[in-house]
């Protein structure tokens, strides 16, 4: 393929992620389940909310553009929820875009890089909070640099040290995500020589790295701050529930195992079900409990991951031996497996932005304590974006007045919330207002 041709898709499949990231921040889908708690915890705090040492770099980032924005005095908790949005988005995109550019000279570099947006990040990434995203986009971006470099040169290797140290702390399978790309960087240094400076650069990256890997695997361990890690492999059980992971992944897997023996049955097999794809949000139109649901995407993140580990296995293969060179039919299905994501993407963003005006429409017309029973969000569409024991945070956020109504758990409901609903709120939360004064 020409290379004007894969610079253009790099081109168009970057402007996809930025628009999608600046429509998603607008509409603050943030929020969405962890994101309210997390929020309202800044707010509560005057500035970030680092839950948890493990993942606090990433946190970090995340939250910056909010918590600058508390901290210079911004009150109107509509931009202060858009801010955090943009710091949810901005981090994987940038990381995307990145990756994208690099790889606008190889035809092979540039499909996975597409399959991983197309595959994994729209599929499995509503639930934007989680630092999953981040992370995988990450590890396409360092995979695609070692992959592109001819010897080891200075800003390469400062771009891939900056990024291990980002993942010091930010997620735990960073502890398998470490040593593989510590293994990778390692190979480009014995594989290729560079100036000392860029040499450099790259030792300071593999013990950065593995720095990283060793963080994460102290986390998964240390008592005094357990990580789920149970409830994460039963959750990774149900990954097959996202149906907007699932019928990508399908595809993805028919195309490597019977693409070279029998190319012709897997490319149509797999463009009927990227086409299934396409058209399943009309599946949301009829009660049936199939179809794109955004809570599914919290299951597929470990999986997720897995295929994040494979493209970058697949890249470090490509750069030892670059004998692979795809045919416009797998480039089209690769720019067809993003585009097939876009529509559930779309729909569920819309849903999510009718339950926020839904949302802002009770509390602003009750007063006092409202029962989730009394509200529909314990009912589709809606009862899929929010949590429990979020209602009570979105409730704070989305407040015009003092005297706007707060929604309650349901009724029973006895576990974690960021504060009591029931009990006088937190004197900080009076300064905040939806809009602003």
């Amino acid at each position: 393929m020409a290379r004007l041709s894969l610079r253009s898709l790099s081109i168009g499949a970057a402007a996809i992620l930025w628009g999608l990231a600046a429509w998603h921040a607008w509409v603050a889908r943030g929020l969405y389940l962890d994101g309210a708690a997390v929020l309202v915890t800044m707010l509560k705090n005057g500035g970030f909310a680092l839950f948890y040492q493990s993942r606090l770099y990433m946190m970090a980032a995340t939250q910056a553009p909010a918590a600058a924005a508390i901290g210079l005095g911004v009150t109107d908790t509509r931009v202060i929820a858009q801010l955090y949005s943009a710091g949810l988005f901005l981090v994987p995109t940038a990381f995307y875009h990145a990756a994208l550019w690099r790889a606008r000279g190889d035809a092979a570099l540039l499909v996975a890089v597409l399959v991983a947006i197309g595959v994994v990040f729209l599929p499995t990434g509503f639930f934007i909070v989680g630092e999953s995203n981040a992370i995988g986009a990450a590890v396409i971006f360092c995979a695609v640099v070692l992959a592109t470099a001819q010897r080891p040169v200075l800003g390469d290797g400062l771009m891939l040290a900056a990024t291990a140290t980002l993942l010091i702390r930010s997620y735990e399978t960073v502890s398998c995500f470490g040593l593989l790309l510590a293994a990778f960087t390692v190979w480009r240094l014995k594989r290729a020589g560079g100036n000392s400076a860029g040499a450099a650069a790259y030792v300071l990256a593999v013990l950065l790295f593995l720095v990283a890997s060793a963080v994460s695997i102290y986390s998964l361990f240390d008592p005094t701050n357990p990580a789920p890690l149970g409830d994460a492999l039963n959750r990774a059980l149900q990954f097959w529930r996202n149906l907007q992971f699932i019928l990508p992944l399908v595809a993805l897997l028919i195309v490597v195992a019977v693409g070279r023996s029998g190319e012709r049955p897997a490319v149509v097999v797999s463009a009927a079900l990227l086409l299934l794809l396409a058209i399943s949000p009309l599946l949301l139109l009829v009660d049936i409990g199939v179809g794109p649901l955004p809570r599914t995407h919290y299951h597929s993140r470990t999986v997720a991951g897995l295929v994040i580990a494979a493209l970058a296995i697949a890249i470090w293969r490509h750069a030892a031996r670059p004998g692979w060179t795809p045919k416009p039919v797998h480039m089209t299905l690769a720019v067809a497996a993003l585009l097939a994501a876009l529509p559930s993407d779309i729909v569920l963003t819309e849903i999510w932005r009718h339950s926020l005006i839904e949302f802002r429409t009770i509390i602003s017309t009750r007063s006092g304590l409202i029962a989730a029973e009394d509200t529909d969000f314990l009912r589709k569409p809606y009862s899929e974006m929010v949590e429990p024991w979020a209602l009570p945070s979105q409730s704070v956020i989305l407040r015009r007045e003092p005297t706007d109504g707060i929604i309650l758990p349901p009724k029973g409901y006895t576990g974690w919330q960021p504060f009591d609903p029931t009990k006088i709120l937190p004197a900080p939360f009076a300064r905040f207002r939806y809009g602003g004064d």
